[in-house]
């Protein structure tokens, strides 16, 4: 039995290994970049539509705010006595339209007076209604999603209100 001796390895075998692990390393990083750049743009846009979402949800709040205190107002200067429409008031003209009314609320408890006629599209949270809400002394603005408005139209006095 003869033992033969291994073949030291050659510069060209050396060269080759070295180069094939350079590129493995390089897919890898090159992969793994991807990979990042990939999960940051998610993340970018997510952020993006959650402050698209933020920024129009106050913008509506403080819509719903004007519409309650223009309703407070015709309230206290009609004596107590509630507003049958929605407030004529220059700021809000163009609102009229976008909505619902409800003439035959009354103040005994918390009744719903307006709402939006069709629900605020929001990209990440849940869409919903600007509603305001009267419980007999003030008018308030009260942001709910549409699910619960849903369950609850009947009882804030927008059953008639028709469905999307």
């Amino acid at each position: 039995m003869t033992l033969v001796e291994p073949v030291p390895p050659t510069d060209a075998i050396v060269t080759q290994r070295a180069q094939l692990h350079t590129l493995l390393q390089r897919r890898r990083r090159l992969w793994r970049r991807i990979g990042i750049l990939a999960a940051v743009t998610v993340a970018m846009v997510l952020v993006s539509l959650l402050n698209r979402d933020t920024q129009h949800l106050r913008e509506q709040r403080k819509l719903g705010e004007r519409v309650a205190a223009a309703l407070q107002a015709d309230y206290a200067a009609r004596g107590g006595r509630r507003p049958l429409m929605f407030p004529v008031d220059e700021a809000l003209r163009g609102e009229r339209s976008r909505y619902h009314f409800n003439m035959f609320y009354d103040g005994r408890e918390k009744t719903g007076v307006c709402c939006l006629r069709k629900p605020v599209r929001l990209f990440v949270r849940a869409e919903g209604r600007t509603v305001i809400l009267f419980d007999g002394e003030d008018f308030t603005a009260s942001w709910i999603p549409e699910s619960e408005f849903r369950a609850e139209a009947e009882q804030l006095g927008f059953g008639d209100l028709p469905g999307e």
